[in-house]
């Protein structure tokens, strides 16, 4: 993705996956790459988390928030209206 030996250096690149790349460890460290998209399979009954929402005021005491709402993939009453989306009308 970055690494100026490849002739694609910097430039888009699209990664498609099997469902056995879609684990954490390894979209962790693909995000790393900002000129990269990773499409990957997952199974239908995953259950994903939106990033908390940052609090104007610190808590006293205890660790901040982890993970945001739930996004499960089997249950529609857990979907959110998308935030962006391209191409389409």
């Amino acid at each position: 993705m970055s690494c100026p030996q490849v002739p694609w250096s910097g430039k888009l690149s699209v990664l498609a996956a099997d469902s056995t790349y879609s684990q954490r460890s390894f979209l962790v460290e693909q995000a790393q790459h900002k000129n990269l998209v990773l499409i990957a399979r997952t199974r239908s009954h995953r259950v994903f988390y939106q990033s908390p929402s940052i609090q104007e005021t610190p808590k006293k005491r205890g660790c901040p928030k982890k993970y945001g709402e739930r996004f499960s993939l089997a249950d529609s009453s857990t979907w959110h209206e998308p935030v962006s989306q391209i191409g389409g009308s």
